[in-house]
């Protein structure tokens, strides 16, 4: 993660800022400071739920601004800008992470299980079809592909509300995922089963590696983006989804 160059102490803020906030009183900058530290948290507790890489460096940085605040309270308009730069910073790298597999949508191929609590005639194991539809007791069949788990869930338990239960507790689960593919250039292409936190790197393994003549920047993956099929450029860091077709080009020099 990249440093943040307020943590040096070197920097004031702009000065129409100084004059501002010097009319201050310290219990409102104080106040201020609260505030963003508390929105700060929040932000940690978004950022540790989508992206433990970044919940990492965001804590640490988070804990050396506040201490900072807190050891010397002098120092609070440092602190302020510390904090709103760094909200900004990781906001803006949250926004740039590959897609969480929390929102993941899924797709024809992915086995899931949905139960309702209890009911044991109701837990059922179900693979989308290829049209992207499951079959499900009293609802008969119908379009699951594009949906989060948890829009699944709430579609069934509506429908199970309208007139087969009255309080329904759904509970949709990933069982495994659908197949991803590699092609070209590698020793062994083919489908692979999919695991969470799988890599563009570790994609390439799982197919036997690169052949010699394999070019390892010329690497593009078709994905299904809102029912489109969109390619893509991608480093061998870069994250791989269900259902991917990584193709590896063949390199000319």
């Amino acid at each position: 993660m990249a440093e943040v160059p307020v943590l040096s102490g070197t920097f004031t803020g702009p000065l129409w800022f100084n004059q501002s906030f010097s009319k201050v009183g310290e219990q409102k900058q104080a106040g201020v400071i609260s505030r963003l530290l508390f929105y700060s948290g929040l932000l940690f507790t978004h950022l540790l739920s989508q992206s433990p890489s970044l919940s990492g460096d965001f804590s640490r940085v988070y804990t050396m601004i506040s201490e900072r605040y807190l050891l010397n309270p002098a120092r609070r308009l440092t602190t302020i800008t510390g904090l709103l730069l760094l909200m900004v910073f990781s906001s803006t790298l949250l926004a740039a992470e590959p897609m969480s597999l929390s929102r993941y949508k899924l797709g024809a191929g992915d086995k899931i299980m949905i139960s309702v609590y209890g009911e044991e005639g109701m837990e059922k194991e179900l693979i989308l079809t290829d049209a992207g539809s499951i079959s499900y007791p009293f609802l008969g069949e119908f379009r699951a592909k594009g949906l989060t788990l948890g829009e699944l869930e709430k579609l069934i338990t509506e429908k199970l509300k309208d007139g087969y239960y009255i309080d329904p507790r759904v509970s949709v689960t990933m069982m495994e995922y659908r197949k991803f593919f590699v092609s070209g250039e590698v020793k062994e292409p083919g489908g692979f089963a999919f695991e969470p936190g799988l890599t563009l790197e570790k994609a390439v393994a799982l197919a036997g590696g690169f052949t010699q003549r394999a070019s390892k920047k010329g690497i593009t993956v078709t994905r299904e983006e809102n029912g489109k099929a969109v390619e893509r450029t991608l480093s061998l860091n870069d994250s791989v989804l269900p259902g991917d077709i990584i193709t590896v080009s063949e390199s000319f020099f």
